[in-house]
């Protein structure tokens, strides 16, 4: 790779509304700046990272980020995206932050692929087994004991994970939930 060349990637098809306005939330109205600015070494749980755009956003303010994407698609391009742009401290976890540890059905958005979920959006959807982990087993597992940020954006799954007893039980260990 040539020294200060980035991308960022995407498998198609995919409606460039919906990758542009990704972007333009995080680089170009900064909505995840008033979090960031002036720290560094942060702990960041990236949950739905998609293909790893907040994760290369946060990379620079973080010692550890904990990227979560469940589906095959997707994780591929943030592998991808990570080890084009030189990204090492991002570690990527392909399965769903859930409210139980096992294996969910993941739903895929016809035309959307950014709102892909654990919760249907209708029945005809094409649909993909995924890993899922609820937070408290997976602090446990990787042993972490502080979290500065957690971005939170897994269309429609949030309040189950929320209200859960896997957030009730490290809740006390995160100093910011930042969602949609």
């Amino acid at each position: 790779m040539a020294i200060g060349i980035h991308g960022f990637f995407f498998k198609t098809p995919l409606e460039s509304t919906f990758l542009a306005c990704q972007l333009q939330e995080i680089f170009k109205d900064k909505v995840y700046e008033p979090f960031l600015a002036g720290k560094s070494d942060l702990t960041i749980l990236d949950v739905g990272a998609f293909y790893g755009n907040a994760s290369y956003y946060f990379s620079p303010f973080a010692k550890t980020i904990y990227a979560f994407e469940p589906t095959s698609e997707s994780f591929e391009v943030l592998n991808f995206q990570l080890d084009f742009n030189e990204i090492t401290n991002v570690k990527p976890y392909q399965m769903a932050i859930s409210n139980q540890d096992g294996e969910a059905t993941f739903f895929h958005q016809a035309g959307n692929k950014t709102m892909n979920s654990l919760t249907p959006a209708n029945p005809s959807q094409d649909t993909e087994k995924v890993k899922t982990i609820r937070l408290d087993t997976f602090f446990k597992a990787e042993g972490i004991d502080h979290v500065d940020l957690m971005k939170l954006d897994v269309e429609g799954h949030e309040y189950d994970i929320i209200c859960g007893d896997g957030f009730a039980n490290v809740a006390g260990k995160i100093d910011l939930v930042t969602g949609e």
